[in-house]
This record gives structure tokens, C-alpha cells and sequence, in this order.
């Protein structure tokens, strides 16, 4: 029996949608990258298909979708919608949701690919712990919004990745569109091996490598844009496997970046302290502050 779908539902729909393609686009990105030394040309065919088969599903059961997607463009970023999703597709897992909890600002996102489970903590304010295994790929977290150019952000817990992961602070910031990370740990693939080293920093007792990589024509928190992203990777990078914790200067590294030529933009988006797999399995336990 047909049905009129609530707004907020169809609004859901179009989010996940829309950053759906956001994804892929971004990872696709980086899989030709990989590509081009031999990596990760299955994974890409298997997510295009998986792809596909999700927006003709969602083309078929949200005809609006289409035009609310017309009508926005593409946006989103590392981050998820923040309605429910949990019609548009049946798997095993928590729904993609952003919002407020604790007094914290939390985002989780996943390409329902796989299983995985992200819950918001109540021992601590800023603890949440994300759980991930199969194909696919998700990546939630806690912070603040907005961020901000100075704030010291201290985090622990336990990072447990097998394959493609990384914890890192994550932003973005407008005028000008700029993302970036500021990466502690990570799996198997260094996120540093496609981007263009700059320089190095030494913040909070660690030396980071400073790199930025252009985004050409690309999907972005704000449509289809040419912007940078900015990195900053701890050399050598946090142990994982067991208990992780670390202090993040964020004024540390925003003033080196601009040494070195890499202006963030004058308003900031969220900033989170994130949990990313991809096409791996793993659990990470983290509480920020």
C-alpha cells in the first residue's frame, strides 16, 4: 500500500544520498592515486558496483531524492548526515547520525558496506567507541562545533586497526575551503604517501610531516569545489594495537601550516578527533577532552 513519506525522511534520504556520492567520489580519488603504484584497483571495482546498486535503490524507493539532490548539489564532508537513515538500506550496524551529546559534537558516517557500530559513551563526556569489520567504509567521532585555530585537544582510549584506518583531528573550514587532518595514527596505509610534503613541524613532543594535496572539481561540504587539504602526520606515528593518548595543539600546527604558505579559512566547521576504517576491521575506544 502506498504512503506519504514525512519530509524529515525524505530529507534523510537525500543526506545520505548526497554524501553517499561525496564518499565514493573522494575515495575514488584516492584509489587512482593508489592505483597508479599497483593498489587497491579491485577495491574501487567492488565499491563503483556497490555504488550503483545503492543509488538505484534509493533512486526507487525516494523519488525525491533526486530532486532534492539536483537542487543542493553534492556536499557533505568526513562526517555524516544528520537525520536518520536507517530506511534506506537493511544491514547490521548503527545508522549514519551527527548531533550534540555530553556537551560534545559527534559525527558517524558509514557507507553501509559493512558491519559496523558507533555508540556514544556515558563514562565520560567525550567518550565514544566505533566497532568496524568488512568491506566499506566509516569513520565517526566526537569534538566541537565549530573548531577552532587554538584549541588543545587531549584524547585517550585504545586503537585496535587491522588494515586501512587512521585516528586523527579532523576539520574543515570555509573562506577559504579548506580540509584538513592532523593524523596520530594509522593501519597499514600512511594517508602522507599521496600528498606533497612541505615541510615537518615538532608540536607537543612529536615531529609531524606538514603535506598538502589539491582537490581539482571535487565534492566538498559545499558542492562541487577545487580546494586543498592540509595534513599534518606524526613521524613516527602512535602505536596502535593497544592504549593510545595524546595531546593535539591545533594552534601548533595551523601556525606552522602557515609558514609554510597553508592559510586555513577565516570560519571553521566541526572538529572532531575521528575514528576512519576502510575495507579493514578494527575497534577504537576513545574519549576526548
Amino acid at each position: 500500500m502506498a504512503c506519504l513519506l514525512p519530509v524529515t525522511t525524505l530529507m534523510a534520504a537525500a543526506s545520505v544520498a548526497i554524501h553517499l556520492t561525496w564518499k565514493f567520489e573522494k575515495r575514488r580519488h584516492d584509489l587512482l592515486i593508489q592505483g597508479a603504484q599497483g593498489v587497491a584497483s579491485s577495491a574501487l571495482s567492488r565499491e563503483s558496483e556497490a555504488f550503483s546498486t545503492y543509488k538505484r535503490r534509493t533512486t526507487t524507493r525516494f523519488s525525491l531524492v533526486s530532486i532534492v539532490v539536483a537542487a543542493t548539489g553534492i556536499v557533505g564532508a568526513f562526517a555524516a548526515p544528520s537525520a536518520n537513515s536507517t530506511e534506506l538500506s537493511v544491514r547490521a550496524g548503527t545508522p549514519s547520525a551527527e548531533g550534540w551529546h555530553n556537551g560534545y559534537f559527534y559525527s558517524w558516517w558509514t557507507d553501509n558496506q559493512g558491519t559496523a557500530y558507533y555508540t556514544n559513551g556515558n563514562e565520560y563526556p567525550g567518550q565514544y567507541s566505533v566497532q568496524w569489520s568488512g568491506d566499506g567504509n566509516v569513520v565517526g567521532g566526537k569534538g566541537w562545533n565549530p573548531g577552532s585555530s587554538g584549541r588543545v585537544i587531549n584524547y585517550s582510549g585504545v586503537y585496535q586497526p587491522n588494515g586501512n584506518s587512521y585516528l586523527a583531528v579532523y576539520g574543515w573550514t570555509r573562506n577559504a575551503l579548506i580540509e584538513y587532518y592532523i593524523v596520530e595514527s594509522y593501519g597499514t596505509y600512511n594517508p602522507s604517501s599521496a600528498a606533497s610534503k612541505k615541510g615537518s613541524v615538532y608540536c607537543n613532543g612529536a615531529n609531524y610531516d606538514i603535506l598538502t594535496t589539491w582537490r581539482t572539481n571535487q565534492p566538498s561540504i559545499d558542492g562541487t569545489q577545487t580546494f586543498q587539504q592540509f595534513w599534518s602526520v606524526r613521524n613516527p606515528k602512535k602505536s596502535t594495537g593497544g592504549a593510545i593518548s595524546g595531546v593535539v595543539d591545533t594552534g601548533c600546527h595551523f601556525n606552522a601550516w602557515k609558514q609554510y604558505g597553508m592559510s586555513l579559512g577565516a570560519s571553521h566547521y566541526y572538529q572532531i578527533v575521528a575514528t576512519e576504517g576502510y575495507f579493514s576491521s578494527g575497534t577504537s575506544s576513545i574519549t576526548v577532552w
